[in-house]
């Protein structure tokens, strides 16, 4: 017993150096982040003493500009009037500077003569002075719109006094206005997405009593796009905006008889606040899914994703090339056959497979050498027609067009004469084959959880890991799940689950990589993602974040993601 006794004093000992240590290591990383807090802490009493200068200087130029009377000549005045634009901006920011009052309050008690107090104060108020600046930058950017839309009614008021033929200086305005105006409402836009991953204070504005029954940045938006795009005023708020604009459709969906399918709209362009469209939406049988979507078969080709284009297409044989790629000699598919032979139900097989493009090219006639055959090619910017001579086809598996029966034609001879072939190896059903260098799974398997019961599963190319993270400063956990393809070079995230873990995005001019199933996404900005080990360790993985509907799953790990953890 004695032993027993002094066996569980050595375990909780243990455990008490443990969170000791851990204690300890979290109170050096508070301590050495003391100075850097001293600074965020100016930095944010400055920003919310500026922010009420700010707006209460653009709302005395706005009402400056407003006349007095009821029924203003300005159509762009009439308009923000009618709608009640000013008193709902009026409503928002009152509810903000009650709680910047509140919050200013507050953090006049952080500043402590301990820093390690003054930071542990700092990190448990940061999420709520974090969630205020979403809707301070909203309201700045909606009286600055307003602005700048009377000033472009001004100018355009000036141009039609002058029949129509504008000034240099006056045209050189107007696309500065547009453009600024543009990214204005890139601003709101990206704002509301926010607002609507990680819920604000301004919730409670919509669902108080006596709040707006109307938008004010929806309907803002909606004048200053027909201003910047028509130069008039609409004849009623919208009841429903959609921010981007509406973009070339991709070859992949347009139908062979040439008319446009319709397409699903994208889930970030309509507002939350807004119902649904009334239209009914096709059924999914008559929506044709995009190439990256297609379900792999066997012995079918796969064609680059129809967002980036990727240099084979722009080469003049490229049509050509893409439809005698399934079928060509070096990778030829018996299906029952002998290997020299050839049957109509397999050429029939190898068309199924392939899905429809949007570029066709005649079958080449008898005398295929003589010919020549136009390609049109529909790609941006337009290109001249290209005249090219298709390859002919290869012996073996393709049947020349059948002549009567009582004579047997040169190619039907040269066919029969040439001696057959060994039958080649099934192809793999797996993407592509991973590289030299890619990590072992033994090695994640000492350091990542996954999420298959059996080695089997692990040793396959695709396998499913889990890990948990905290979101932000908070003390809530979330279990974070990702897939691991050994065949991508990057790490890629989708935009709305980088957004839910709270992960700092850097936007960036963008970059095409290659995503799971092998399409070409194009990247809008780099996240740094936390990733913890079974031991407790944690590494920073690097993703590149991607909008959702161009990738397959939320968060796909590439060979990038092995190498962190061969030298641990």
């Amino acid at each position: 017993m004695e032993i027993v006794g002094l066996v569980a004093a050595a375990i909780s000992i243990n455990k008490t150096v443990r969170s000791t240590a851990r204690l300890a290591r979290r109170l050096y990383e508070i301590a050495r982040e003391a100075p850097r807090v001293e600074k965020q802490l100016h930095r944010t009493a400055i920003q919310l003493s500026s922010f009420s200068t700010t707006a209460s200087a653009a709302w005395a130029s706005i009402e400056r500009n407003c006349p007095k009377e009821p029924e203003p000549k300005s159509p762009v005045l009439r308009y923000i009037i009618a709608n009640r634009l000013p008193a709902e901006l009026d409503y928002e920011s009152y509810h903000l500077r009650g709680q910047i009052r509140d919050l200013r309050d507050r953090i006049s008690t952080l500043h402590s003569k301990f820093e390690l107090v003054t930071s542990w104060r700092w990190n448990k108020m940061q999420p709520d002075i974090d969630m205020l600046f979403t809707p301070m930058e909203s309201l700045k950017t909606s009286l600055t719109l307003i602005l700048n839309i009377i000033i472009l009614e001004t100018i355009t008021v000036q141009k039609a006094q002058n029949n129509g033929r504008p000034s240099p200086e006056q045209e050189r305005e107007t696309a500065l206005l547009k453009k600024v105006i543009e990214e204005q409402i890139e601003i709101i836009r990206q704002l509301r997405e926010e607002h609507r991953v990680a819920p604000i204070i301004l919730d409670d504005v919509y669902n108080s009593p006596g709040a707006p029954a109307v938008d004010p940045q929806l309907t803002l938006c909606h004048l200053a796009r027909s201003m910047v795009d028509m130069e008039e005023v609409p004849s009623s708020p919208p009841e429903t905006f959609t921010f981007s604009r509406p973009r070339r459709r991709p070859l992949s969906y347009i139908s062979s008889s040439g008319s446009e399918s319709p397409r699903r709209p994208r889930r970030d362009t309509v507002s939350p606040l807004t119902p649904p469209e009334s239209p009914t939406v096709p059924s999914a049988s008559t929506v044709p899914p995009p190439p990256h979507r297609l379900p792999r078969q066997r012995g079918s080709y796969r064609p680059p994703s129809p967002f980036v284009a990727s240099p084979r297409e722009d080469s003049s044989e490229g049509e050509i090339e893409v439809r005698n790629r399934g079928i060509s000699p070096s990778q030829p598919e018996t299906n029952g056959h002998a290997p020299g032979e050839s049957s109509d139900r397999e050429i029939e097989v190898e068309h199924q497979s392939i899905p429809p493009q949007p570029q066709t090219v005649e079958d080449p006639p008898d005398d295929s050498s003589d010919e020549e055959i136009e390609v049109e090619r529909h790609a941006q910017p337009p290109r001249p027609r290209v005249i090219v001579r298709p390859p002919s086809p290869p012996a073996g598996i393709i049947k020349p067009r059948t002549p009567p029966a009582s004579e047997p034609t040169d190619s039907q001879t040269e066919l029969e004469a040439r001696p057959k072939k060994a039958a080649p190896t099934p192809p793999s059903t797996s993407t592509s084959t991973p590289p030299a260098g890619a990590p072992h799974a033994e090695v994640l398997k000492r350091h990542v959880s996954f999420e298959a019961e059996e080695d089997e599963e692990v040793e396959k190319q695709d396998a499913v890991v889990s890990s948990y993270l905290r979101l932000g400063s908070s003390r809530e956990r979330v279990r974070v799940v990702a897939h691991i393809d050994r065949v991508l070079k990057y790490n890629l995230i989708s935009r709305t689950y980088a957004n839910r873990l709270r992960l700092d995005i850097e936007r960036h001019a963008g970059k095409a990589v290659r995503a799971h199933g092998g399409g070409v996404v194009q990247t809008i900005g780099t996240a740094r993602l936390p990733w913890y080990s079974t031991d407790r360790s944690s590494v920073t993985v690097d993703c590149y974040v991607c909008e959702d509907e161009d990738l397959e799953h939320s968060l796909t790990f590439g060979r990038s993601f092995g190498r962190l953890w061969e030298t641990r």
